[in-house]
């Protein structure tokens, strides 16, 4: 299969809230902003140059029903630098669950928590 990720939704609070942080806080490009019976105000974001966006989607709707917004498995970005990314987000407004990025064996990565709870992770992976 010829494939690629286009869409991870992440379960949010208020659909409202969640463009400034995926645009004004982490720098995420706006794509789409629309209705969608199933996802009112269907706004996503993503990193530029990717055709990946993130929907937002209201906990209260009916294809979200019963699903609280994650504090687990990150939604994680590919950066060219954690630490650079880490000093970009910081002043932003961004909380970072760890004072600075952490030495993995595939890499570096630093986790950060958008207002819902949601997991997200810059990683830079070592070659």
């Amino acid at each position: 299969m010829d494939a690629s990720v286009s869409h991870i939704p992440v379960v949010v609070e208020s659909v409202d809230s969640a463009p400034d942080f995926h645009t004004g806080k982490i720098g995420f490009a706006g794509r789409t902003n629309t209705l969608v019976p199933v996802f009112p105000g269907w706004v996503t974001a993503g990193p530029e140059g990717q055709d990946m966006e993130i929907p937002p989607a209201a906990r209260e709707t009916e294809a979200s029903r019963g699903v609280r917004p994650c504090s687990g498995l990150p939604v994680t970005p590919s950066v060219a630098d954690c630490n650079t990314a880490s000093m970009e987000l910081s002043p932003r407004g961004v909380k970072f669950v760890q004072d600075s990025p952490r030495e993995l064996p595939w890499g570096k990565a630093a986790r950060f928590t958008g207002p819902d709870g949601n997991m997200f992770s810059t990683m830079r992976r070592e070659a």
